[in-house]
């Protein structure tokens, strides 16, 4: 399938052959772990809709330090541990309804549109960047997603 997007681990060191590895995320496909020297899949990492069906992710990056991953689709990511492959994940939402008391209209805030780019750094506490196709660009705090 279509690949969308793609992340070299962060801590990657050539003559260290267990740090070359990179993650590729594709149409109709959970995100994949590869081994950059074999070409040979080490890890999935699935994620699933509200239909219980695996769903694509359409960016992916690892954190600064590289022990987690950090996928974008709509509205919201999903993070998970690299040392757990398989469906556990925690899911982040980008947006949230506020209001609707008292008269107030309710309305969303947070970042809207489906996340096309993803970046990291150890600097800073840990902080990540998304951008979506929506034109925004918001920084969270990797701890807390706020």
């Amino acid at each position: 399938g279509t690949v969308y997007d793609l992340a070299w681990y962060p801590l990657m060191t050539s003559s260290v052959p267990s740090t070359c590895c990179f993650l590729s995320t594709c149409h109709k496909n959970p995100t994949h772990l590869w081994d950059a020297f074999t070409g040979k899949l080490r890890a999935t990492y699935r994620s699933y809709d509200y239909a219980d069906e695996i769903t694509a992710a359409l960016s992916v990056a690892f954190s600064g330090n590289g022990d987690k991953i950090i996928c974008g689709f709509d509205r919201h990511i999903r993070i998970f541990d690299v040392g757990y492959p398989g469906r556990d994940y925690e899911t982040r939402a980008l947006i949230k309804t506020v209001g609707g008391r008292r008269g107030q209209k309710r309305r969303k805030i947070g970042q809207r549109g489906l996340i096309s780019c993803i970046d990291t750094t150890s600097l800073y506490g840990g902080l990540y960047a998304c951008g979506s196709y929506a034109g925004s660009t918001f920084v969270y705090e990797e701890k807390s997603g706020k």
